[in-house]
């Protein structure tokens, strides 16, 4: 039987089967809030309606209803005022439950009770004149009723109602935040935000411009008066976010729940970017975009209008309120973000980011984790040997602690030289990935009744046909949606133990982003403020345990506003409204950005770089981690820095070819492109033959079938750049060769690795990418980037794994051979041509070849001297057969060195093992050594040593003079397919910002499918022969 320990809070069932009949009150009150009749901000079907948050937070558009609502409020908005009026709500609701987190205080130690109120606790009492903090004693909170409800022990007097009140804000808060994120996007959808209108779902004014009419839905107009005054509502909705967010968080689960939603409403509301073509601030530029500096409201019609105003209001161009035409007089609002709240906002995402805190027990957040992992428990995907499971469909997003932790890796230095040795340790058990808590809640196998509709797509479209059972709730789970169940090609399963982190993330990747071009309306502060980022480990303050860690931040002191807002206390837990006057406002207190030696504040940007490198270590195997590493490194010059002198770079560069490895995987199965039968621990249940179920798993096959075995390019291209980032650095190659040593490769299937150098794991998984890369995906740019880290290596190349040796010449001679059946032409290769891609290979590799036998290096790297000795038949066949395909000094010294070594091991006519032949060519080295000073034997003219062949010179990454163009659409991508594929309903069939790099991705998938797995030769390891 379920445990109450395992479930939620709210209402599911209410919001998965809403509708007119069963629930007349909820479903009435929500088509009139959403009509074209106003219902003003004091109207008590607001209240009515905010007080059935534990419905409206599970609501989602896979309800017909839900949908319908939804449809009605975009439809509606700019002329009704209603979605201006729901956001004042949200507002002040938002603001009444940041006060109420500031003062109560909690016991750190009660983090880890799943969300209960701490013993002591802390209310803090504040006069107009000051503020005082007053211990109240203990107080406690039992589980949760079956109502919803806390158990109101008398225990602490004050501190227990003032707990109540706090739960109840938090859930009111919530729900009207989640009902705010659906009205929201359905409205950007609805053309409010450039996109394409739907059928049906036009604004009323259809010659408004869709930047205008979004920007007039948030505006609220006040009873008909003799001086009416619109009110925008953005700047209020927008502040009390941001300062929500940066607010210090609390044990409990509803306040998670509430950060998390925020972030989604946030996510919601930029997403004018993703349903609209890509316009880049270069472009804009160029297009004479802003027609005046100081008023966003001005800009094309494809604005980004909430994008925008956060930018404007981070450099301070944005001056006012917009002044509605109706109104004689322009409404000021009090309530604004403060100066320099970038660098508080980015403070909170760095903290997230090293300290990842997770939704604690009985939470919403929680419980979806619970049900993803218990999804891809269900269909047999256990973990791998590093503890993470071993398909792109499926991302673990931390490196599991079990398997591998910073207490996992270690280093020790012999007495004769400056060795590291990587020890990855292996774990007999298995990791602690899969969450059993949820086993008596949910059998995916029997029922889905428990599993919102959103997470019930994403295993549909990811991992394949669910049940018989699970599809006879399609046909009785009124309410829902089938239409709904199609899913992109591109969405995964994302395993987070902190979704705030990824959510967090994600908004300041897409504001860190955006706005790379400066101009008259300022630059992007937020990569200015990141770029002032320090290392706080040399401070006797350290921001993230600090105790002044809740002090303000360029907030003024808390004083009364004489201004009244138009809303009442709204108490849910308590009854609705307290009293019926005005509330005192009383500025955020949020984190702070940094603090001095002596105390005082600071606007510069700190972080411990230890902890935040080690952050980035467990993370960089995912595409957030690859972003955010990628934006600090190329924005915070002190960070770039300190990671360039860390001698431990393994930490970050063996979860990029973990990444690289897996996304070359020949035979992975693809679990979404057959019809796979549920299984649980009894019995099988057979495919479903009805009507209904064939045509929702034909339609999901048909949208996911695809045989790459990577989700995208651009996560490549990504990886790609990172590695090139740490090759060009001029230590990282004799480091990666000489110093690093990593003990085993767990994830490795090919051959056990054991005991081998960095520099040589990084040449395999290379060799790997450039073979599936040359037979499958023809991409030029990933290949130019993946020879150019190669070559970057190649001066530093010695004491070369033998596997990695034999790679390395098996790769070259099949690239070779290839190159050469191609008929002869006169025009230049290039990179966009399959003759091109080989010849470039196969000059690169030989290049690697002659400098890893150069004489200085020659004895530390005679296993590729002997791996070219044993293919020395093949070699002589292709510079025989075509001569005019490779000329004598891409060749260099390598045929007359093979020769001679061959001939040194077969003039005694004695048969070796290959540890005989390898001391055998040890011992005559001299005479191999001469041959790169001798005309004769090298084919140079005379005079030219080895070392003269080729000129040393590095690969260097140069970001694109308009980098927007790339990353704006990979970020939205990650966001939609990636991070909220299961949280956040979004439309991918007109997500317009992934439009111009579709063409090219097609392109490729082409490739990769014309090529069948039969019709490729593969060698003794699995790899296809190029």
């Amino acid at each position: 039987k379920t445990t109450r320990a395992t479930m939620s809070w709210g209402d599911p069932q209410t919001a998965r089967e809403l509708n007119t009949d069963q629930h007349p009150e909820l479903s009435t009150l929500l088509l009139q809030c959403s009509g074209p009749s106003r219902v003003y901000l004091h109207d008590s079907k607001w209240k009515a309606l905010l007080h059935h948050y534990n419905a409206l937070v599970h609501l989602d558009e896979g309800n017909i209803l839900t949908a319908t609502v939804c449809k009605s409020m975009a439809k509606h908005a700019r002329k009704s005022g209603n979605l201006a009026a729901l956001a004042l709500h949200c507002s002040k609701m938002l603001r009444d439950l940041t006060r109420a987190v500031q003062q109560v205080s909690f016991d750190p130690s009660s983090s880890s009770s799943g969300g209960a109120l701490s013993p002591t606790m802390i209310v803090r009492t504040r006069s107009r004149s000051d503020a005082s903090v007053t211990s109240i004693g203990s107080s406690s909170v039992s589980s949760f009723h079956t109502n919803n409800t806390r158990s109101k022990k008398s225990v602490g007097g004050s501190a227990t109602k003032a707990s109540f009140v706090l739960i109840g804000k938090a859930r009111a808060t919530c729900g009207a935040l989640n009902l705010m994120r659906l009205f929201v996007h359905r409205t950007i959808l609805s053309g409010g935000g450039g996109g394409n209108l739907a059928d049906g779902e036009a604004f009323d004014n259809a010659s408004a411009s869709s930047a205008t009419s979004l920007e007039r839905a948030f505006v609220y107009i006040e009873p008909a008066s003799a001086a009416a005054t619109g009110r925008d509502t953005i700047e209020e909705l927008l502040s009390a976010l941001i300062q929500f967010i940066d607010s210090q968080a609390k044990p409990l689960p509803e306040l998670y729940d509430t950060s998390v939603m925020s972030l989604s409403l946030l996510l919601a509301m930029l997403s004018t970017q993703l349903y609209q073509p890509i316009i880049s601030s270069r472009q804009r530029q160029e297009m004479g975009t802003f027609t005046n500096d100081n008023d966003v409201s001005s800009c094309w019609e494809g604005s980004n209008l909430f994008l925008d105003r956060l930018y404007a209001y981070a450099s301070g161009k944005y001056q006012g309120d917009m002044a509605v035409a109706t109104a004689s007089t322009p409404y000021v609002s009090k309530y604004h973000l403060p100066e320099n709240w970038e660098t508080s906002f980015i403070s909170t995402i760095l903290r997230w980011y090293i300290t990842r805190p997770e939704p604690p027990k009985r939470s919403i957040t929680a419980h979806h984790i619970q049900l993803l992992k218990s999804i891809v428990h269900s269909r047999g995907l256990s973990p791998g040997p590093d503890g993470m499971i071993e398909n792109y469909k499926v991302v673990t997003a931390e490196i599991p602690s079990a398997t591998l932790n910073r207490a996992a890796i270690t280093r020790t230095t012999s007495n004769s030289s400056d060795h590291f040795s990587t020890a990855y340790a292996d774990d007999s058990e298995d990791a602690s990935v899969i969450a059993t808590a949820t086993r008596e809640v949910l059998s995916i196998s029997t029922s889905l009744l428990l599993l919102p509709l959103r997470l019930m797509r994403l295993a549909m479209s990811t991992l394949g046909s669910i049940g018989a059972r699970g599809y006879e709730y399609l046909h009785f789970g009124g309410g829902i949606d089938i239409s709904k169940l199609s899913m992109d090609a591109n969405d995964i399963v994302w395993l987070t133990e902190s979704p705030i982190n990824d959510l967090g993330s994600c908004l300041f990747l897409l504001l860190a982003h955006n706005k790379r071009a400066e101009d008259a309306s300022g630059t992007n502060m937020f990569r200015a403020a990141l770029s002032s980022l320090q290392d706080d480990r040399w401070k006797s303050n350290d921001i993230y345990h600090s105790p002044s860690f809740n002090g303000a931040v360029g907030f003024e002191s808390p004083q009364k506003s004489n201004q009244y807002d138009g809303l009442e206390e709204f108490d849910p837990e308590m009854g609705g409204a307290e009293h019926m006057v005005p509330v005192e406002y009383y500025p955020f207190v949020g984190s702070s950005s940094s603090f001095s030696v002596d105390g005082a504040l600071s606007s510069a940007l700190s972080a411990n770089f230890e902890q935040l490198f080690q952050a980035f270590g467990n993370t960089l195997h995912t595409e957030v981690g690859a972003l955010m590493f990628y934006t600090f490194v190329q924005s915070c010059p002190s960070f770039a820095s300190a990671v360039s002198v860390r001698s431990d770079l393994d930490a970050l560069v063996l979860p990029l070819l973990r990444t690289l490895y897996f996304s070359s995987v020949i035979n992975q199965s693809n679990y979404s492109s057959s019809l796979i039968a549920a299984k649980d621990q009894n019995h099988v249940v057979s495919n479903v033959t009805t009507k209904l179920d064939e045509k929702a798993l034909l339609t999901t096959n048909t949208e996911t079938s695809y045989s790459k075995p990577f989700r995208s390019h651009s996560q490549l291209y990504l990886v790609m750049i990172l590695l090139l980032l740490f090759s060009q650095d001029a230590s990282f190659g004799p480091d990666a060769f000489r110093r690093i040593t990593v003990s085993h490769i767990a994830w490795y299937k090919e051959r056990q690795l054991r005991d081998i150098s960095l520099g040589s794991v990084i040449m395999l998984c290379l060799l790997r990418s450039m073979t599936f890369n040359l037979s499958r995906l023809r991409d030029g740019f990933l290949l130019s980037n993946t020879l150019a880290v190669l070559l970057n290596l190649t001066p530093h190349a010695v004491n070369v794994h033998p596997y990695a040796a034999l790679r390395l010449v098996s790769v070259t001679i099949n690239c070779m051979k290839r190159y050469s059946e191609f008929p002869s032409v006169d025009m230049e290769e290039d990179m966009n041509s399959t003759r091109g891609m080989y010849g470039e290979t196969s000059r690169s590799l030989l290049r690697f070849l002659t400098k890893s036998v150069r004489n200085d290096v020659m004895e530390k790297n005679m296993h590729i001297v002997y791996a070219l000795v044993y293919r020395k038949a093949e070699l002589d066949s292709i510079i025989s057969e075509n001569p005019a395909a490779f000329s004598k000094v891409e060749l260099g010294k390598i045929p007359a060195l093979v020769s001679q070594a061959n001939s040194l091991l077969s003039e005694d006519n004695v048969v070796r093992s290959a540890e005989q032949a390898m001391d055998f060519l040890k011992i005559n080295i001299s005479s191999l050594k001469a041959i790169g000073t001798s005309p004769f034997h090298s084919g140079l003219s005379p005079g030219n040593s080895d070392e003269d062949d080729y000129e040393d010179f590095t690969y260097e990454y140069e970001e694109e003079d308009d980098p927007e163009i790339f990353f704006l659409p990979y970020v939205w991508e990650v966001v939609s397919c990636v991070v909220t594929s299961g949280v956040m309903d979004w439309d991918k069939s007109r997500a317009y910002v992934y439009s111009h790099y579709e063409d090219d991705q097609a392109t490729s998938t082409e490739s990769t499918q014309s090529l069948s797995s039969d019709s490729l030769v593969r060698d003794e390891d699995g790899y296809d022969v190029v």
